[in-house]
């Protein structure tokens, strides 16, 4: 078994990239494997924690080299949409004992020649095909984006530390840029529905207005998990490409586990869910879409599809291609 791995990737950011490598390295971890993390020292999304001491923030995306700092791993996880390849380590591409993965968070940006230094590449569903082939990979594996273990807690308590009312139906939006929330806010105010709303960027002319709770910040996992306990419905309405595009939401995947009912527009994001995600087609869909997701969750039927997602089993499915 590979005893050190190293992670070259965004980490404790408000981003997809970070929420992928987050639960996996924790996994790793708690196996007992060395690990180290090389993360950028350009922040380009919300810091969501300070750094662990195994996280070495050591260069700026797309310039220069990682510094490996000394560490020699077994193997070596490359986040594609942050690390140009020629960034990677010589020692590292060098060495057959390296083993080297990378993760494509979006195949249309892959130049065609940086697979050739891997011995893995991954993907996250069928959408990624076509562009693999395209570009003549090879060595690819289709295997799914991993779904973050939450920590669940008691309702009422949780609504208690945050400030939350006990009698209504409270409506999350978090994880979406908010100017997608601008135009369309006043929907699950209508339906009466108190609603809670965490952007990092200050909106304070909508705080005051209806059951409309504006928080400026980012939650960490911990407060997340809270919040989410806290929760009856995540809202997440973020107009994105057609279902064909090869794009995920990490923001369905770091939530799921926690049980919260979700209300989805149907687009990319929507590709592949569990069967009690409610997904609606447009704006005229959102108040039912809300009210049908308020405390939905059928744990059959999304355990079931979390089963092949969980860090776990994405770790495996890596080293068994390997």
């Amino acid at each position: 078994m590979a005893e050190r791995v190293a992670f070259i990737s965004r980490f404790n950011q408000t981003c997809g990239v970070a929420a992928w490598a987050e639960p996996v390295v924790d996994y790793l971890l708690r196996q007992g494997y060395e690990v180290r993390v090389f993360a950028n020292v350009d922040h380009r999304f919300w810091v969501t924690q300070p750094d662990e001491p195994y996280v070495v923030r050591s260069y700026v995306e797309s310039v220069g080299k990682v510094d490996p700092k000394g560490f020699k791993p077994d193997i070596v996880v490359v986040q594609q949409h942050c690390v140009e390849p020629v960034m990677v380590p010589h020692e590292w591409v060098n060495d057959e004992n390296v083993k080297k993965v990378m993760i494509v968070h979006h195949p249309q940006t892959v130049d065609w020649w940086a697979p050739r230094i891997y011995d893995l590449v991954v993907g996250f569903d069928d959408r990624w095909l076509p562009y693999f082939r395209e570009k003549g990979v090879e060595n690819y594996a289709i295997i799914p984006y991993p779904v973050r273990p939450c920590a669940r807690h008691n309702r009422q308590e949780m609504r208690k530390r945050w400030r939350l009312p006990q009698n209504k139906v409270v409506v999350l939006i978090y994880g979406i840029r908010t100017p997608d929330y601008l135009r369309i806010w006043s929907y699950p105010v209508i339906a009466g529905y108190y609603v809670l709303w965490f952007t990092p960027v200050p909106v304070f002319a909508f705080s005051f207005v209806g059951n409309l709770d504006v928080r400026l910040g980012v939650l960490s996992p911990r407060q997340l998990d809270e919040i989410l306990s806290a929760c009856d419905v995540l809202w997440l309405h973020k107009p994105c490409q057609p279902k064909t595009a090869p794009i995920l939401s990490s923001t369905v995947y770091q939530t799921l586990d926690s049980g919260i009912g979700i209300a989805l527009l149907d687009g990319a994001f929507s590709y592949d869910v569990p069967g009690d995600v409610v997904v609606y087609q447009d704006e005229r869909g959102i108040v039912q879409a809300i009210r049908d997701a308020a405390g939905r969750c059928d744990w059959a039927v999304r355990k079931k599809w979390m089963e092949n997602r969980t860090p776990d089993r994405v770790w495996g499915a890596i080293l068994d291609r390997l």
